[in-house]
């Protein structure tokens, strides 16, 4: 089973991520559907505890890691 423990580092980097993403654009989180910018923001100021902004931070990390790895 993958470890799905978020650092507060891991958080603080998928913060800054959002903050350069462009308004116009959405972004899809498979079953918890799509949201913009300001959605992501919004989840993401209620912290690790939400669903939508775990599934972000994580997604984001993976995507580091998998350049980490080329």
């Amino acid at each position: 089973m993958p470890d799905n423990t978020i650092t507060e580092d891991e958080f603080k980097i998928a913060k800054y991520r959002l903050e350069t993403m462009p308004a116009h654009l959405e972004i899809g989180m498979g079953e918890l559907g799509s949201f913009t910018k300001e959605e992501l923001k919004d989840h993401m100021n209620q912290g690790t505890d939400d669903e939508v902004a775990r599934a972000y931070t994580q997604m984001q990390m993976a995507g580091l890691r998998a350049f980490k790895e080329v």
